[in-house]
């Protein structure tokens, strides 16, 4: 909430943040578990492709989708929603 103006928002509306592959905590989907940006504190998950990324400035589109809710239960066995729905009812 701001503190000035009363509305609500995200911190990622300010700091453009989208997806986070690692953790800073502005990010408005990131992973479960806290992630470093610093190799020296815990390998890498990811690795860039640094030729295949676009250039600063261009324009993106980014596609998400949800995986199956048996994928989810198999890899989340703690996961009980997904997408508004329980995941018993979508089995």
């Amino acid at each position: 909430r701001d503190r000035r103006t009363g509305v609500e928002r995200y911190v990622a509306d300010g700091s453009g943040s989208l997806i986070g592959l690692v953790t800073f905590g502005d990010e408005t989907i990131g992973c479960a578990e806290v992630t470093s940006d610093q190799a020296s504190l815990a390998t890498p998950l990811w690795e860039v492709f640094t030729e295949r990324m676009p250039t600063l400035g261009s324009r993106v589109t980014v596609l998400l989708s949800l995986p199956p809710p048996r994928e989810v239960a198999a890899t989340n066995p703690d996961a009980t929603w997904l997408g508004g729905r329980d995941l018993e009812e979508r089995r």
